[in-house]
């Protein structure tokens, strides 16, 4: 059951533009990822927030177990637009070696980035993703995960025999679409 659960989640990432991606409250919500945003001191669920509110780097909390390792990303599943996500996903944040659920400067593969959607194009969806890493983990640094766009969660959840996704959530930013700028 959790593997398919699992499958339909990534699915629903890597393919849905039109379905609303629910990653907190559907299953366990001792299960989600709780970003507080620094300045605003949001929890997200699906909140939409500004680019004022997600400026900087949030604190990021989950649930885990002491003595093991995650792998903690944010995506954004609509680059470069809701209707076109030809770029879909974009790294915003990734870190590995995640000891005890601790996010350290050392094992960040990509810096945060903030979102900044293009105006008029219409709200991005933003998804944090927790991975359970398996012992011995390491990351071939030739690997295509160093590239920020078109990142394959399914691809990299094989490649890497990871776990989870075993926490998520998700936030939306951007402004209602505009007819001149539609990119379909």
């Amino acid at each position: 059951m959790f593997n398919f659960i699992t499958q339909l989640l990534v699915l629903l990432i890597t393919v849905s533009v039109t379905i609303t991606v629910q990653l907190c409250g559907n299953q366990d919500p001792q299960q989600t990822v709780d970003q507080a945003f620094i300045d605003s001191g949001i929890s997200i669920c699906g909140t939409e927030l500004d680019s004022l509110q997600t400026f900087d780097e949030p604190l990021v909390k989950f649930p885990a177990e002491t003595n093991t390792n995650y792998t903690f990303m944010m995506l954004d599943i609509d680059a470069p637009s809701p209707s076109a996500p030809i770029m879909r996903s974009f790294i915003h944040w990734m870190v590995v070696n995640a000891l005890g659920g601790q996010l350290e400067p050392q094992s960040t593969v990509h810096p945060y980035i903030s979102p900044m959607p293009t105006p008029g194009l219409g709200a991005h969806r933003y998804v944090f993703m927790v991975f359970e890493q398996p012992k011995g983990f390491t990351i071939d640094p030739n690997a295509t995960v160093l590239d920020r766009n078109k990142f394959n969660v399914a691809e990299w959840v094989k490649q890497n025999t990871l776990f989870g996704p075993v926490a998520g959530n998700y936030f939306l930013e951007g402004n209602p679409p505009n007819p001149k700028f539609n990119l379909a």
